[in-house]
């Protein structure tokens, strides 16, 4: 199989597990509509075994995708020599990008940090993971002040993205 082969793969898993979804759907619905609580539950019980196949094939999945995203790719363009490529097959180009992520260790100490360094606003009952990452990140980019391992443990990482261009 080549690469339009494995799209077209993935895209009729997709269509197919959509399809599962809505056959369940239904005739839970219609179970659950006629009272059937041996046919309802038949189903329930069905349905949590397909979910659960489904999810461990996409954590598997996902898996193989983050080993290539995170590290044999930017590894591969290193090798190379070079921090993106073009493939004019494709209409694309690959290139390194570097992520941070940011986890609370400490709440307390992590709120007292963020009020400190001008974060009070992201401070709630708790805090947006994606809005402490791009404060977090914004606060190492331009004004090179980390937060305290033990208060808000950063995670740096490159992955691959990439962009659409026209071939000439």
């Amino acid at each position: 199989m080549n690469e339009i082969q494995y799209t077209k793969l993935a895209e009729d898993i997709a269509l197919r597990i959509n399809s599962l979804a809505e056959w369940f759907k239904l005739r839970l619905d219609a179970a659950i509509n006629s009272n059937d609580v041996k046919t309802a539950f038949e189903l329930f019980d069905a349905m949590k075994t397909a979910n659960k196949t489904i999810d461990e094939a996409r954590s598997s999945f996902g898996g193989s995708f983050e080993t290539f995203n995170k590290g044999k790719m930017p590894e591969f363009l290193d090798n190379l020599g070079t921090d993106m490529v073009r493939v004019p097959e494709l209409a694309r180009s690959f290139y390194t990008t570097t992520q941070i992520s940011a986890t609370v260790c400490d709440k307390d100490r992590a709120f007292e940090w963020l009020k400190e360094n001008g974060g009070e606003a992201l401070i709630q009952p708790t805090v947006n993971a994606s809005t402490l990452k791009s404060f977090v990140k914004s606060k190492f980019e331009e004004d090179g002040i980390e937060p305290p391992e033990d208060t808000i443990r950063l995670n740096t990482y490159r992955t691959i993205g990439s962009s659409k261009y026209t071939v000439k």
